[in-house]
């Protein structure tokens, strides 16, 4: 059965008490955001690239993980409005 990082956390599990294998798994990423390379126009223009990567697993322990996701375009605008969202809905959650 495997146990998530977050298990570990919230039941106070210890650690110790995993395999070497075990503890690996745990830690390993089960999901990824990569922030890559972009282009600055000015400071409020401009765009860079994002990938979300879900792990989809090992086909045996000597092999890597195998991970599947897609990529896309991001315009600052468009970061800029979303930071500003979030930062209102956590103003409006903890008022």
């Amino acid at each position: 059965m495997a146990i998530t990082a977050k298990e570990v956390a919230i039941n106070k599990v210890d650690p110790n008490s995993f395999s070497p294998r075990e503890l690996e798994e745990i830690s390993q990423l089960h999901f990824q955001i990569q922030a890559l390379s972009g282009i600055v126009l000015s400071e409020n223009e401009g765009s860079f690239s994002l990938q979300f990567l879900i792990n989809v697993g090992q086909a045996d322990e000597k092999a890597s993980r195998t991970y599947i996701g897609g990529e896309s375009v991001v315009k600052f605008e468009n970061v800029q409005k979303f930071t500003s969202c979030l930062q209102m809905a956590l103003l409006e959650a903890t008022s």
